[in-house]
């Protein structure tokens, strides 16, 4: 898979779940995924989400900060990979697809796939 790093941490009394990924989307992408402790995404980011876009004459720009908020709350049983894309950008779609999956992967198997 695509993580490279996983840890548990509180905050608030809550228990978390951190991954970060390193997948390959129009070049490689660093992706934080937070997942609760019922594995349901509490935060997701990317260092960058859209490459080189001064070259993309397509692209009509993308709110970030929303794209982000319609990852919240899915699980690995709501997420079907739709959540991910983002308009002409399909490399980076793909991406963020393949590190969202890793994550739940990697939670399961965190668990012990108990979720």
């Amino acid at each position: 898979g695509t993580i490279v790093s996983a840890l548990g941490f509180k905050s608030n009394g809550a228990e978390y779940y951190a991954f970060y990924s390193r997948s390959i989307g129009f070049q490689q992408m660093d992706v934080y995924v937070i997942l609760d402790a019922n594995g349901a995404i509490a935060k997701i980011d990317a260092k960058t989400f859209i490459f080189e876009e001064e070259y993309f004459n397509n692209f009509a720009g993308m709110d970030a900060s929303a794209y982000k908020a319609g990852f919240e709350g899915l699980t690995v049983d709501t997420f079907t990979g739709e959540q991910a894309v983002i308009a002409t950008a399909t490399k980076t779609s793909d991406a963020m697809k393949q590190s969202t999956a890793d994550a739940f992967a990697a939670f399961n198997s965190i668990k012990g796939g108990a979720q």
